[in-house]
């Protein structure tokens, strides 16, 4: 679970408030705003890269600014938006990389480490790319790899930046369908950020629409939220403030 309590979000200058809210286990959740809002921002705070400015945030009953890396590791995985691949890792060891929290100072896993690999590559049933090379994995195969080894890392909570970016039309739906599957089967705090509205709007349990004139987050349930609500708080017509590039 986090617990956003009134975080102000951004670098010298606040970027957006969360307000008060409740990111809950089993939950699939879509962080949504235009270029430049903070959305990566808010995930670089998530990670411990980024401190608040105001407010706190809280993961279960830690604050999230106040534990090690290490316990960090232990709470949260990150997916980033691309994965180029590795000549010579297989899918398999490259997935194996998310024990990397729980093994001694060598590196080594042991033999519970890799059931819980092969577990997880049993349950997204990616037994068929186990032992490729991850530089001939397509865009779509990597990062549903990269999902795995989130999943492998065993953390309550699995944040991920734009993972459908990059991918082909059937392949974002591939993902969003994974990752509401995980989020509900493994009882997982699922946090992504994308502008795919539709999609989100389609797979997402919660939309997180950070308003681009208040610069506040409004949560809005995926299936009663239309588009065009989205589109309105995010977007709006008359907001003619250039965009940039996400920060």
């Amino acid at each position: 679970m986090i617990h956003f309590k009134h975080a102000v979000i951004g670098y010298s200058k606040p970027l957006l408030e969360t307000g008060e809210i409740v990111l809950n286990s089993g939950m699939f959740y879509t962080l949504i705003g235009k270029n430049g809002i903070g959305k990566t921002t808010l995930l670089n705070t998530l990670l411990g890269i980024t401190p608040t400015l105001n407010g706190s945030i809280w993961l279960s009953e830690h604050n999230i600014h106040r534990i090690s890396n290490q316990q960090r590791s232990q709470k949260i995985a990150f997916v980033p938006s691309r994965f180029e691949g590795v000549q010579h890792l297989t899918t398999r060891d490259y997935i194996a990389m998310g024990r990397a929290p729980y093994t001694n100072v060598f590196g080594k896993l042991n033999a519970s480490d890799w059931e819980v690999v092969d577990s997880v590559i049993t349950q997204l049933r990616i037994e068929a790319l186990a032992h490729a090379d991850t530089s001939e994995l397509s865009d779509g195969e990597r990062q549903i790899a990269s999902i795995a080894k989130a999943l492998v890392q065993q953390t309550p909570v699995i944040l991920l930046d734009e993972p459908t970016a990059f991918l082909d039309y059937s392949n974002r739906m591939a993902v969003q369908k994974l990752l509401r599957e995980v989020a509900h089967h493994n009882q997982l705090c699922v946090l992504q950020s994308s502008h795919d509205l539709e999609l989100c709007l389609e797979f997402s349990d919660r939309l997180l629409v950070i308003d681009s004139r208040a610069r506040k987050i409004t949560e809005l349930v995926g299936n009663e939220t239309t588009k065009a609500d989205v589109i309105a708080r995010a977007f709006p017509e008359n907001d003619h403030e250039e965009l940039k590039e996400d920060v």
